[in-house]
């Protein structure tokens, strides 16, 4: 089986038949999908359903028993799925026709590049930003967020303290999936941990091409500010909810030290520099080793909420 869909859903029956009817139609179909419901309360499980009677693939529909969360119920999608190859799938986006076709040759070129299957690999790819209506509000989610992908030296160095990969594009192989489940209690979110292990252990690889129309409606997971958006700035100024989104990316890198002993030994002394350093509040070397956040404005926020971690 070449490639299964991981699809997440919880109350979302305002746009989920719009998901499934654009995975439907893609050039190249997935050989399965899989769909974890979080105990929807509205009608997304029977849109579910009667999806499933009429795919033109295999659909296994799973309701769990307790609500798991976003990260969890990745966790449990991902760890269901078949395939050599999985893409993340969030509900309320839609899948441009080429979508699946595009990252299946990005991640099989870089199979063929990167020593077969024995790398851990991930693909991911820009978007467009949408409304409700799915009226583009941005060409560019990496250029309105003003992020960018790292090279293979950089990318782990930026992946500690900030994620630039946004899951619902993500293809990852199956040498990825092995290394990151179980996932670790401490990670942020399943995306994020993704390709923080792809940098770590193997290869992230981008495509500035748009697959997917991301849609904004007010109840995202995680959505899509602009980058010198109202929210963006509330947030910089509120102290202890910066400060504490500084300690969870610290607490996720410790998770990482202790996931799976078998990883490369120089991810594991960047990552245990990085650690002792935190520890001992020298935060030159951090700085002097290249940690840093995309962007001027952005890295310097975080190194000012950063240094004063220690006067809590």
């Amino acid at each position: 089986m070449k490639l299964s869909v991981a699809l997440c859903t919880y109350n979302g029956e305002n746009f989920i038949a719009e998901q499934l009817e654009s995975i439907a139609r893609q050039t190249v179909l997935p050989d399965e999908l899989i769909i974890c419901d979080d105990r929807s309360a509205d009608q997304t499980v029977q849109i579910l359903h009667e999806f499933a009677n009429k795919a033109p693939f295999p659909v296994s529909i799973y309701h769990n028993e307790t609500t798991l969360g976003v990260i969890r119920n990745f966790e449990q999608s991902i760890s269901l799925c078949k395939g050599e190859y999985i893409a993340l799938a969030d509900q309320d986006d839609v899948w441009l026709p080429e979508k699946i076709e595009k990252s299946l040759a990005l991640i099989e070129g870089a199979q063929a590049q990167y020593a077969g299957e024995e790398v851990p690999l991930l693909v991911h790819t820009d978007l467009k930003v949408v409304d409700k209506q799915l009226k583009v509000i941005s060409e560019s989610f990496m250029h309105a967020q003003k992020l960018h992908n790292e090279d293979s030296k950089q990318a782990l160095k930026t992946l500690l303290v900030q994620n630039y990969v946004t899951g619902c594009t993500v293809i990852i192989n199956r040498k990825l999936k092995e290394l990151a489940l179980p996932f670790p209690a401490g990670i942020l979110m399943h995306d994020w941990w993704l390709a923080l292990l792809a940098a770590a252990e193997g290869r992230i690889v981008f495509s500035a091409e748009r697959t997917i129309l991301y849609r904004q409606h007010g109840k995202n997971a995680v959505g899509a500010q602009k980058y010198f958006s109202r929210d963006n700035l509330r947030k910089v100024l509120a102290f202890r909810q910066m400060q504490e989104e500084i300690k969870q990316t610290i607490q996720q890198a410790a998770a990482f030290t202790r996931h799976k002993p078998a990883m490369r030994l120089r991810s594991r002394e960047c990552i245990a520099n990085y650690l002792a350093n935190v520890h001992k509040q020298d935060y030159w070397p951090i700085f002097r080793a290249g940690i840093h956040k995309q962007g001027f404005l952005r890295n310097l926020i975080f190194y000012i909420f950063f240094i004063s971690l220690d006067k809590e």
